[in-house]
C-alpha cells in the first residue's frame, strides 16, 4: 500500500498529541520530529501493515532511516496551515530544536471527538472520498471545486477560496435538487422550481418542500420501502441537511448577489476575522457535502424502486 501525506499527518498528529499528554502537560518540552520519521512512525507503519516488518524490526528501521522526511515536513505544513499543531519556542536555546511542535486547543478537540484528523481543510477531500457510498461525475467535480478551494485557502487567497467553496456547494445543490424533484411527485411544484431564477429561491424552496415532507412522514414511508431497517438517524440527517443548506446559501452570498450577479462581498469583511471565518466555512462544509452526496444516494435508490413498480 502507497503511504501518502494523509497516512503520515495522522500517524503526526498522533504522535504530537501523545507528546502533549506525556511530557508538556508537566513542562517537558516534547520530543524532536527526528524521532517520529526514523522511529515512531515506522514502529506504526509496520504495526498496520503499511511496510512489512519482517523478524528483524531493527533492522527494517534502519532501512527505513531518513525515508519519511520529506512526507512528515509536508505533513508538518499542513497541520500548521490547518491551525492544529503550532510550533513550541520557549526561549532562544529552543531554535536548536526547531522541530519542537505542539497541538493546539482546536487540535485537542478534534482528537478527543474523532481520535484521527476528519474535519480539517488539508483533510476534507479525503474524508469525504472515506464517507461517500459511491463517485459519480457530479461527486467527482464537486470535489474537484472543493480540492481547488483548500488550495487556495492554504495560499491565503481568500476569496478565490470562497468561490471555488460556492461552486461546489452550488453544484451540489443542483444536483440534490434534480433527485428531490422526481421524488417529490409534484409537477406543479416542480415547475415552480425550475421557473426560479436564482440558487437562492432554489433552495428555499427546497427546504421548505422537505420540512413538510418530514412533518407528513411521506419521506420515511418511502425510505422504509428501500430500506426495512432504517437508520434511526435518518430523520435527524434529513433536519441537519436542511440546516446545512443555509450554511452553503450564506457562503454563495459572499460570492453572488441576489439577482445572480458576481460579487466579492468576502473582501468587505474585516481583515482581522476574514481567514477565521473562511476556515470556518471550510470545516462547516463537510456536514453539508457528506449528507448531501449520501441522503442523495438514499433517494436515487427510492427513485429506482419506484420506478420499477
Amino acid at each position: 500500500m502507497k503511504i501518502t501525506k494523509n497516512i503520515v499527518k495522522n500517524f503526526l498528529f498522533e504522535f504530537i498529541v501523545r507528546e502533549y499528554h506525556n511530557k508538556v502537560k508537566y513542562g517537558q518540552p516534547p520530543t524532536p520530529l527526528v524521532h517520529f520519521y526514523n522511529n515512531w512512525l515506522i514502529s506504526a507503519l509496520m504495526k498496520y501493515d503499511y511496510i512489512k516488518g519482517g523478524e528483524n524490526p531493527a533492522k527494517t528501521k534502519n532501512n527505513y532511516r531518513d525515508k519519511f522526511i520529506d512526507l512528515t515536513w509536508q505533513a508538518v505544513h499542513d497541520l500548521v496551515m490547518d491551525r492544529i499543531i503550532k510550533r513550541r519556542l520557549l526561549s532562544g536555546e529552543d531554535l536548536l530544536h526547531w522541530d519542537l511542535y505542539v497541538p493546539t486547543e482546536k487540535g485537542l478537540e478534534i482528537w478527543k471527538k474523532y481520535g484521527k484528523l476528519l474535519i480539517i481543510p488539508s483533510n476534507l477531500v479525503d474524508s469525504l472520498r472515506n464517507e461517500l457510498p459511491e463517485m459519480n461525475k457530479d461527486t467527482e467535480l464537486i470535489l474537484d471545486y472543493l480540492n481547488e478551494a483548500v488550495s487556495c485557502y492554504f495560499y491565503r487567497l481568500l476569496a478565490s477560496c470562497c468561490l471555488g467553496l460556492a461552486a461546489s456547494g452550488e453544484k451540489a445543490i443542483i444536483s440534490f435538487s434534480e433527485t428531490f424533484s422526481k421524488l417529490v411527485r409534484d409537477k406543479h411544484w416542480v415547475r415552480r422550481l425550475n421557473s426560479r431564477k436564482t440558487i437562492f429561491e432554489k433552495v428555499d424552496m427546497i427546504k421548505e418542500k422537505m420540512k413538510n415532507l418530514i412533518t407528513h412522514g411521506s419521506i420515511l414511508k418511502d425510505y422504509v420501502m428501500v430500506y426495512p431497517n432504517p437508520d434511526e438517524n435518518f430523520s435527524e440527517d434529513m433536519q441537519s441537511l436542511i440546516r446545512s443548506m443555509e450554511l452553503m446559501t450564506t457562503i454563495i452570498a459572499l460570492t453572488r448577489k441576489e439577482d445572480g450577479t458576481p460579487s466579492l462581498a468576502i473582501n468587505n469583511i474585516d481583515e482581522t476575522f476574514r481567514e477565521d471565518l473562511v476556515l470556518g466555512y471550510l470545516v462547516g462544509s463537510y456536514t453539508f457535502f457528506r449528507l448531501n452526496f449520501v441522503i442523495k444516494e438514499i433517494f436515487d435508490n427510492v427513485i429506482e424502486l419506484m420506478e420499477k413498480e
